[in-house]
């Protein structure tokens, strides 16, 4: 049986770049896999996830965020 340490709560993780992300990631102790643009991209950040913000997961859920680098689109 799970104990409430066992859960921990989505973040929103819109806007964030990947650094960030695998910061907040470990601290949450989530997995994900990234979708969309390359992680490696200087401006990419995070425009979509496969589990609402809020949602009350299992540590070590993973989740899908899809990646958008910003360049050649305008400011």
């Amino acid at each position: 049986s799970h104990t409430s340490d066992d859960y921990t709560e989505v973040m929103d993780f819109t806007g964030l770049t990947p650094s960030f992300v695998n910061e907040q990631i470990a601290y949450l102790e989530l997995n994900y896999v990234a979708k969309g643009a390359s992680v490696t991209a200087q401006d990419a950040v995070v425009t979509g996830q496969s589990i609402e913000p809020g949602k009350t997961v299992l540590k070590g859920t993973t989740i899908e965020l899809e990646f958008t680098a910003s360049s050649g689109q305008g400011d």
